[in-house]
């Protein structure tokens, strides 16, 4: 039966219509300061002499929500990333502001009208965000259209990171395609279209597709297809290679889907040097301002567990692999009883560990043990952000099973990350596998942007005790 297209919103016309409103809203934020501050008289004549200073503004903001992803509609939905993307835009629109006024703007805008009109803004911008994309989460108009070329061993893991619900705007796989000489099998939930070189670009444009996931098993069957398909990326089409689809919908790199040399090639273009200075600018600078706003909870915890075990030390030493596997002493507060591993040896912690005292789950909770490890990050050992660090022995353990995962050791490990807020506490092998997959995912997309969403995030769960 033959697919007549539905009446459908494409993606691109739906991005259009979010930064025209953004302006909108910016102008409406702009009256509004002025009126406030000056009265309703005044908003012609000041918006007028004040244009320079309203370009930089407006072009900080639309600029600022690019670099933070605002515009982009292929995204998982989460409130919390709305909030962090918009504070990012308007610090970063501060910030230029602040840098332009005092290098050639001879007039700009003042502190009380710059605050009103950012702090209008952001009230409705957020509301209006939170609205437009709970309802792509729903809305059947803007449901964009997928397809697998090809009946690859990941058929069903990128179905079900694609039709994920926190997906925005919704991802609905129409089915398989199945070239000649690699049959699909039809099941209840995915339909199977047979194509060749010859009729996959009507049926494409039949099926009426907005996003195509490459998962042909044979690379040069792939490059023949893409030869033939690549014309439709100038009528919308996004062609995505089954591993860079599941970085995208679902923020890890599986590991069954790369070999031994990608991480290498996702990283060699990349600039990781530059980035590591300014991280371990960042890393300082926080760590230093941490420690001392943390120092007061600190002294007491340390004085709780002193008082509850008095013949116990406060602080568990422990050797961990560093960054190109360089061992250091990290520091934690003690949240196990003394000789845990006399008789078990090194093992992962889990769900109802009995060795964990009471203190020590309240602690590993809101992940107050790990306060001491400021100390390892400002002297180096660590950064705020990375892989977790793990011991040598469980290292050498996991990586003779689990390929690629001595490739976490490449970055400085971190008091918080990706697989961190992400997934739960590991206790095995498998575990530690899939932890790696959100480790890849973020050293292959470090950035300062990342970090800070990580560092937020993993503050929601000290103050709130909420669990990945």
């Amino acid at each position: 039966m033959t697919h007549m297209p539905q009446s459908r919103t494409r993606p691109r016309i739906g991005i259009f219509w979010i930064v025209a409103t953004d302006i909108v809203l910016l102008l409406l934020a702009a009256i509004f300061a002025v009126v406030v501050r000056f009265g309703g008289d005044a908003w012609v004549g000041y918006d007028f002499w004040q244009l320079q200073g309203w370009l930089v503004l407006f072009a900080g903001m639309l600029l600022g929500n690019y670099l933070a992803g605002s515009y982009s509609l292929q995204h998982r939905y989460s409130r919390f990333d709305l909030v962090l993307q918009l504070l990012f835009a308007i610090a970063f629109t501060v910030v230029l502001i602040g840098l332009v006024s005092y290098t050639w703007l001879t007039t700009a805008l003042g502190r009380g009208l710059l605050g009103l009109t950012l702090g209008s803004y952001g009230v409705m911008a957020l509301l209006f965000k939170m609205l437009w994309f709970g309802g792509l989460s729903h809305s059947r108009r803007f449901i964009r259209r997928v397809a697998i070329l090809g009946c690859g061993a990941h058929g069903q893991t990128l179905v079900q990171a694609i039709e994920n619900r926190h997906v925005v705007p919704r991802h609905r796989i129409i089915g398989f395609l199945s070239p000649a000489g690699f049959p699909c099998k039809a099941t209840a939930q995915t339909a199977v279209t047979e194509v060749t070189l010859d009729s996959v670009v009507a049926t494409v444009k039949e099926l009426d597709i907005d996003v195509l996931v490459m998962d042909l098993p044979d690379q040069h069957q792939e490059r023949q297809y893409l030869s033939v398909l690549k014309p439709l990326r100038f009528e919308g089409l996004y062609m995505l290679p089954a591993l860079t689809a599941m970085e995208h919908y679902a923020g890890r790199i599986p590991l069954e889907m790369m070999d031994e040399l990608q991480p290498l090639l996702d990283t060699v273009e990349r600039d990781l040097m530059l980035f590591e200075r300014i991280k371990r600018i960042i890393d300082v600078t926080i760590g230093l301002l941490s420690g001392l706003l943390l120092l007061g909870p600190a002294l007491l915890l340390a004085a709780l567990l002193k008082l509850s075990a008095p013949r116990r030390p406060v602080f568990y030493v422990q050797t961990r692999a560093g960054q190109f596997g360089r061992p250091f002493r990290m520091v934690k507060f003690r949240s196990m009883m003394p000789d845990a591993e006399s008789r078990t040896g090194p093992v992962w912690s889990g769900a109802g560990d009995t060795r964990v005292t009471r203190i020590g789950w309240f602690m590993r909770r809101f992940r107050l043990d790990e306060i001491p490890q400021l100390y390892n990050v400002i002297k180096g050992d660590m950064s705020l952000v990375g892989p977790r660090p793990e011991r040598p022995e469980m290292i050498r353990r996991v990586a003779a099973e689990v390929s690629c995962f001595e490739e976490r050791l490449d970055v400085a490990p971190g008091l918080t990350g990706w697989a961190q807020i992400r997934y739960p506490y590991g206790e095995s092998v498998r575990d530690a596998a899939k932890k790696l997959e959100y480790d890849l995912y973020y050293i292959k997309n470090m950035s300062p942007l990342l970090d800070l969403r990580i560092m937020l995030s993993t503050l929601r769960i000290v103050l709130f005790g909420a669990k990945p």
